[in-house]
């Protein structure tokens, strides 16, 4: 399978990942075989949120073992630094690993948003610093219509 660089890090995945609102549906067994086989398949970038419900326990049980082959997104909708870290610990605890290899600001799709995330002392962007520096996180970036528009060419 082909892999890419993923943006402006040095992680390389296929152009196809399995993200964690379709494995909320199905039971957990068929969800965690579901995961395998697209692990199986070469697909080795997953995208994941606390928001998506039980989809971090499900990812965490089906990577067992196979951390290492595996790159891990998740996202922040929290633009608080208190509970952002919460939730990100939350996440590692769900997905059985003790850091994610991107992490997320989700909808981060206008200035005033912008500013919220670089608020000073507060901010998201002040847990990344420091999710960063604990080798929780590996990389961060945000997710936004906007960006998806310049990364799409649009």
């Amino acid at each position: 399978m082909e892999l890419l660089r993923l943006d402006q890090t040095n992680l390389e995945v296929p152009r196809v990942g399995k993200g964690g609102i379709p494995i909320q549906r199905p039971s957990t067994n068929k969800a965690i075989r579901g995961i395998q086989h697209a692990l199986d398949l070469g697909i080795n970038f997953i995208d994941t949120s606390i928001a998506y419900g039980a989809n971090g326990e499900r990812f965490g049980q089906a990577i067992a073992g196979r951390r290492d082959k595996v790159i891990i997104a998740t996202k922040t909708v929290w633009r608080n630094k208190e509970i952002a870290l919460k939730c990100l610990d939350l996440s590692l605890r769900r997905l059985k690993t003790d850091y994610i290899d991107l992490w997320q600001f989700h909808n981060v799709s206008n200035f005033e948003r912008y500013k919220i995330v670089l608020k000073p002392d507060d901010g998201v962007m002040e847990a990344a610093q420091e999710a960063l520096q604990a080798g929780k996180v590996l990389h961060v970036t945000n997710w936004s219509p906007l960006h998806e528009k310049k990364m799409c060419g649009s």
